[in-house]
């Protein structure tokens, strides 16, 4: 099957077949289907989740994964196939991430005007109403409050439209470097770096259920591991938010080669005297 010519909404998926279908839902009953093409990225899941979006979806596409593409490895994939096919934008949505009726419009809308090409809703806890920070500027996260506008350094990747443009000028989101965390971050710091900017549009709202902020080391740590489990686990794993690699390459382009390898060592060290401590302590 071939996207149409029109926006598309790629979504990547694994193994949340409920949270998954609750989300199309959604973009069917805020009328999104009809304005944009739907593209689930469905990354090996094992649960059913490509068969059960098929059958209650017929009109979505899917494209399927190995299991090793992670969220950006998903994203890079589903941007390819959408602009080789003449998608003017792109709109990235977590399934997780359910926006609220005329938010996909507002924010094509402003994508696609080229002032501010990268674009955010504001995001909140679905259930408890509490802002959730979307962006960063400096060395800042940014919560923006309902209704205020604005500009950032870069993104979350929970709900962003952006048009071909970006894509034409910088290419997918560096699936290599930053498999799963700071995919969304290092790719949106990049397109504003080029010349695009970027803002959160407060007006509207997209709702985050069961959202938590990502595993810290206490939580990455498990005392029934060894060490050498455990230092995997949190410092190698690209399913870790501690993950050095990512770690080093997100700091170096975010401050430089030498300031961004400076603070990449002191925090992988910090890492490691705390994994050390949780280790002795069980």
């Amino acid at each position: 099957m071939s996207l149409p010519l029109r926006p598309v909404i790629i979504i990547p998926v694994h193994n949340r077949c409920a949270t998954t279908l609750a989300c199309l839902r959604r973009l069917r009953a805020n009328g999104d289907f009809a304005r944009c093409a739907v593209l689930v990225v469905d990354d090996g899941s094992t649960d059913g989740t490509g068969a059960a979006v098929q059958t209650e979806f017929p009109e979505v596409e899917i494209l399927g994964g190995d299991g090793h593409l992670w969220w950006t490895g998903a994203i890079a994939l589903g941007m390819n196939h959408a602009f080789a096919r003449g998608a003017p934008a792109v709109i990235w949505l977590n399934d997780d991430c359910l926006p609220a009726a005329g938010t996909l419009d507002a924010l094509l809308a402003q994508a696609l005007a080229a002032t501010f090409p990268l674009v955010a809703p504001a995001c909140f806890m679905a259930e408890t109403g509490q802002a959730v920070p979307n962006a960063f500027r400096g060395r800042n996260r940014v919560t923006p409050r309902a209704g205020e506008t604005c500009e950032v350094d870069g993104l979350s990747g929970f709900c962003v439209a952006l048009p071909r443009a970006v894509w034409s000028r910088i290419g997918p989101p560096d699936a290599r470097r930053f498999p799963h965390y700071f995919g969304d971050n290092a790719y949106t710091l990049t397109a504003t770096r080029a010349g695009f900017p970027a803002m959160v549009l407060g007006a509207v709202r997209a709702d985050l259920t069961g959202f938590r902020v990502p595993l810290t080391l206490p939580l990455l740590h498990d005392p029934a591991r060894t060490w050498r489990e455990n230092f995997e686990r949190a410092f190698i794993s690209p399913k870790s938010p501690c993950r050095w690699r990512t770690l080093f390459a997100f700091q170096r382009l975010k401050y430089g080669p030498v300031a961004g390898r400076l603070l990449a060592t002191g925090r992988a060290a910090a890492g490691v005297a705390q994994l050390l401590w949780l280790q002795v302590r069980g």
